[in-house]
């Protein structure tokens, strides 16, 4: 076991320093993302961070299924809370069965985003797959309806993912557990939510 766990440390810490992350130039382009090192990425969010802060009328959504979804609660309540930015997870179960009896699994958050997100707000989309379905509607409604939205996305698994590409950050994963996916973007968020408090409070 002793051997195991060890062999276990090593692979995560390998996945954790070997994450990519990208940024759209233009944040209104479709086309593909920049390579950026995880230090720009975090300079980046953290201008992103302070225009949020600044208007009090702008907000974050968060959104994932299954585990992503208690990230998607917990980091929505530690960026109100730590750093002031309101914020909101759509994963409340009753909206969530509501949105899904009314129209489909498939569009619940979207849907409820027609009725939640204004101009100036963003998403942050977490999805170890980054094909769930329900996501990426939620994505592509940020980026098609929406002028000046920013969209956060967090992925894994196939690095051609098209959440990733749709992102105007993302955050991806290089593996295929759930179990490291989720940890190791757990990780990444939590630093950005501490260098950030740590810079602005």
């Amino acid at each position: 076991m002793k051997n195991h766990f060890q062999t276990y440390i090593k692979y995560y810490t390998e996945i954790l320093n070997s994450v990519k992350t990208t940024r759209k130039e233009n944040l209104n382009d479709k086309n593909v993302a920049d390579l950026i090192s995880c230090e720009s990425f975090f300079d980046y969010l953290k201008n992103e961070f302070d225009k949020l802060r600044s208007d009090n009328n702008r907000s974050i959504f968060f959104v994932g299924n299954g585990a992503s979804a208690s990230m998607s609660s917990h980091f929505a309540t530690d960026f109100t809370k730590n750093i002031g930015i309101r914020s909101f997870s759509l994963n409340d179960s009753s909206l969530i069965t509501c949105y899904s009896n009314d129209f489909s699994f498939d569009k619940c958050f979207e849907e409820i985003l027609k009725r939640y997100m204004k101009e100036g707000d963003a998403l942050v989309a977490i999805s170890c797959s980054g094909k769930s379905q329900n996501i990426l509607e939620a994505a592509k409604l940020v980026k098609g309806q929406f002028k000046n939205n920013l969209l956060i996305t967090f992925s894994g698994f196939d690095k051609e993912n098209p959440l990733s590409k749709l992102g105007d950050y993302n955050l991806y994963v290089s593996a295929h557990e759930y179990g490291i996916v989720e940890s190791v973007h757990a990780f990444y968020l939590h630093a950005m939510l501490d260098l950030y408090s740590k810079q602005v409070l």
